[in-house]
């Protein structure tokens, strides 16, 4: 029996891997993934031989069964008739606002596919900072050294329910300057204060404790 040259065999493995990996690239770029799944699956392919193109073939690529393929194709196109319908809309006259909204606008439609629409505007409310505050927390994973922990009191952490804010007090000066802001920026809602220290200690807040319920509960 002839034996086969180890340097063949090593070309031949290599030139597999190569064809492997610029076939999984160009797939990876044909299916349009949002730009930084794009060049992280990339990445992967070149900087991790042999195993980079196993793990995308593992867990990259979308294995539906052929009626939750066909579902999500009924839903997608929806979705994309009533995103063409919204971009038709967006007539944004770039004369009135500052020079870089252009290019902003242009990166948010690569990544998310919407235009920019005429009238939408971002306002920032300043809301207080509360007193810095620790806790000493018992050692855990979390904290091994049981050093005393800076609690992350905030302001921001409300919960609009109804016409209602619930808004995190912790018995700070804050606390009053926190609630007439936001009573000032949204009128017709009741500022509700909510003592919010406990919730504090387990690193959390009024938004952070309520965000998984459901909107209505089943009967």
């Amino acid at each position: 029996m002839e034996e086969v040259e180890p340097g063949l065999v090593s070309a031949l493995v290599l030139g597999g891997h190569m064809l492997l990996v610029a076939g999984l690239a160009v797939r990876i770029l044909f299916r349009k993934l949002p730009v930084g799944a794009t060049l992280a699956w990339l990445i992967i392919l070149f900087v991790l031989p042999v195993f980079g193109p196993a793990l995308y073939l593992f867990i990259g690529e979308n294995r539906l069964g052929r009626k939750r393929a066909q579902r999500w194709r009924d839903i997608h196109d929806l979705y994309r008739e009533w995103q063409g319908r919204l971009n038709a809309r967006a007539a944004v006259d770039w004369e009135l606002l500052h020079p870089r909204a252009r290019s902003l606008s242009r990166h948010g439609e690569s990544v998310t596919g919407f235009s920019a629409l005429q009238g939408h505007a971002l306002e920032l409310l300043e809301l207080p900072t509360p007193e810095p505050r620790y806790y000493k927390i018992p050692p855990d994973s979390f904290n091994p050294t049981g050093e005393d922990v800076l609690l992350p009191l905030s302001h921001a952490n409300f919960l609009m329910a109804g016409s209602a804010v619930f808004v995190p007090a912790f018995g700070s000066p804050t606390d009053d300057l926190a609630c007439r802001r936001l009573e000032d920026a949204l009128p017709g809602w009741t500022i509700v204060p909510v003592l919010s220290d406990v919730l504090c200690v387990g690193l959390g807040g009024v938004h952070c404790l309520t965000m998984q319920q459901p909107r209505e509960h089943p009967a």
